[in-house]
């Protein structure tokens, strides 16, 4: 089978651009390409039975919700006889409070019989991957969501959450030297006016450094990390368990003396302090 699928921004000015109304025409010519070129089935999402909207899809027969079905914004074209369809909304209708005006999201099924065999397609409009909003600790390897996700989908389930997550690889690096933590550091200036001076002050992120010896400088460790984002944790007295860590950037200048140990000036380039840690 051949299956497409579009959303077609079905939303009014300025909620969407272009405006439906320059936009709906090309989706129509799409609608129909698609059926010159025999694409079994083209599912949409967006297509809002809302006040204003065009009316250039209206006499294609898109397969869409019944009136008392609620709507989802769900439509369904295909070139097979349909033998069922069922719409169903989700339980809290809309994740987003703004969308419960005009929408009921929810799912589309379409049995179709393709030459003899029953085919059902599910449409669905995929909910915002960044509701509700959530917040990633790299340090400690958690993300936590600011509510709780809604039970809108299969039963009291709520969405499902995936990640891409990578084990550790922990490489000691020896023979180094100069840590250099990067930490804020603070500025004022001042503007002169009659009888007095206005102060200001300002922050900026320092970078942070140290100096690696090197075997060859082309096979050591810290040569085949570099331009990588790492974590570098720093025991200042390697007996003891306070420590200090770090995320950045690493950036490597490899000298190469005649006569003296190659040696690379490394620099860590943060986008936040590094924080101390006492056990």
């Amino acid at each position: 089978m051949r299956l497409a699928t579009a959303n077609i921004w079905g939303l009014p000015t300025p909620l969407s651009w272009p405006p439906r109304h320059a936009r709906f025409p090309r989706v129509r010519r799409f609608l129909e390409g698609a059926l010159a070129d025999a694409l079994d089935v083209v599912a949409l999402q967006e297509h809002w039975r809302i006040p204003g909207r065009p009316r250039a899809l209206d006499d294609l027969e898109l397969i869409v919700p019944a009136r008392h079905e609620g709507h989802s914004g769900l439509a369904l074209q295909t070139r097979h006889r349909v033998l069922e369809r069922v719409h169903a909304n989700f339980r809290n209708r809309a994740a987003h409070p703004l969308e419960k005006l005009f929408s009921s999201k929810g799912w589309q099924r379409v049995a179709l019989d393709v030459d003899g065999a029953r085919v059902d397609v599910i449409n669905t409009h995929l909910e915002k991957s960044d509701y509700p909003l959530y917040d990633v600790d790299y340090e400690a390897g958690t993300v936590t969501f600011d509510s709780a996700l809604p039970d809108i989908h299969t039963g009291d389930k709520a969405k499902a959450i995936h990640n891409s997550s990578y084990s550790a690889i922990v490489v000691e690096l020896k023979k180094c030297s100069d840590f250099v933590m990067p930490e804020n550091t603070h500025s004022v200036s001042s503007e002169q006016v009659y009888n007095s001076t206005i102060g200001s002050s300002s922050s900026s992120l320092g970078q942070g450094a140290f100096t690696q010896r090197l075997e060859d400088g082309v096979n050591d460790s810290v040569v085949t990390f570099k331009d990588q984002i790492l974590w570098f944790k720093f025991f200042p007295d390697r007996n003891k368990t306070a420590y200090t860590l770090t995320q950045g950037k690493l950036g490597i200048s490899r000298t190469f003396p005649a006569g003296a140990q190659i040696q690379a000036a490394c620099t860590i380039s943060a986008e936040s302090e590094g924080t101390e840690h006492s056990a």
